[in-house]
């Protein structure tokens, strides 16, 4: 399962962010989830991510992972199915409601 989220998560990386995107990895894949599983524990799901960072009182976990700019580029190209064909495996395309539930669950 991861695998196939780090080659989605790649491909759209690429796409938004060209050359100056840094191939993930499952490793790094399994890492971003644990963090955002680890903030949920702590309630810590509804804080804005830029607090994530703050020296004193920031999450060390996150920070001792991922550089902020790292963890905002893994959650804004995390992505568990090829979106270019999935209409050609005649999957429905996900509502902008549904995507943003989604989202607010995993990706903050």
């Amino acid at each position: 399962m991861f695998d196939r989220i780090v080659i989605c998560t790649n491909k759209e990386g690429k796409r938004m962010h060209g050359d100056k995107w840094k191939e993930t990895d499952s490793t790094d894949i399994v890492g971003f989830v644990g963090c955002l599983l680890h903030m949920f524990a702590l309630k810590d799901s509804n804080s804005p991510t830029s607090v994530l960072w703050i020296k004193i009182d920031g999450n060390t976990l996150v920070k001792t992972c991922f550089s902020r700019e790292r963890f905002l580029k893994i959650s804004n190209a995390m992505r568990f199915v090829d979106k270019e064909t999935r209409t050609a495996r005649g999957q429905k395309t996900l509502r902008s409601t549904e995507t943003s539930k989604l989202r607010r669950c995993f990706l903050f």
